[in-house]
């Protein structure tokens, strides 16, 4: 669908080029054909010095039209550019913190995120872990997918009891969707179960 808006929009700008270089390309055979005609009707010094002054005035029209030529491409680069940013911001990702715990020994972290991708998609709410020292670090698209151990469709409350620093159990308080719930069971020594 995004490669359809892409080309959509790729279409709608180059038409608009094509449009914007044929009006210029028509001014321009416009004025350079009426000095022609005036040579041909009147041969008098009067006429010649008349198209001296109008070349003069076409150079500044042709001057003028270029530039008004290039403002529109810029405006219509500028635009391009625009949508291309819209259509990046549909892809990117928020991922909020909802919570987070330390294991007893406070050797690990686990934290509870909700990822919000837009209007489009629904929340995703996941659980990963990480050392005590690490950092999460979102991708390209603003996801945070390093120490997932569960993942389930919707706004989820969860809670996080850690028994120990091998064993964490995520206890799901309230789901908005009932869909599976997508659970590694383990992540480095850390045996991860899942209580609903």
């Amino acid at each position: 669908m995004e490669r359809l808006q892409v080309r959509n929009v790729w279409s709608s700008c180059l038409a608009e080029i094509s449009w914007a270089l044929s009006v210029g390309h028509q001014c321009l055979l416009e004025l350079s054909a009426a000095p022609n005609q005036l040579l041909q009707q009147q041969h008098s010094v009067l006429v010649m010095e008349h198209l001296r002054m109008s070349a003069s005035g076409r150079k500044a029209i042709v001057a003028i039209s270029m530039l008004a030529l290039l403002l529109v491409v810029a405006f219509l680069l500028f635009r391009v550019r625009a949508d291309f940013k819209a259509i990046d911001a549909m892809a990117e990702c928020s991922e909020s913190d909802a919570g987070r715990t330390a294991s007893p020994g406070k050797a690990y972290v686990a934290t509870v995120f909700v990822r919000n991708c837009g209007a489009t998609t629904g929340y995703v709410t996941h659980v990963n872990l990480r050392g005590a020292g690490d950092a999460f670090v979102p991708d390209s698209h603003g996801v945070i997918r390093s120490g997932e151990v569960i993942s389930m469709d919707g706004n989820t409350r969860v809670a996080l009891n850690w028994t120990d620093d091998a064993d964490l159990e995520v206890v799901v308080l309230s789901r908005d969707r009932r869909s599976p719930i997508n659970n590694s069971g383990l992540w480095n020594s850390v045996h991860v179960r899942v209580k609903e």
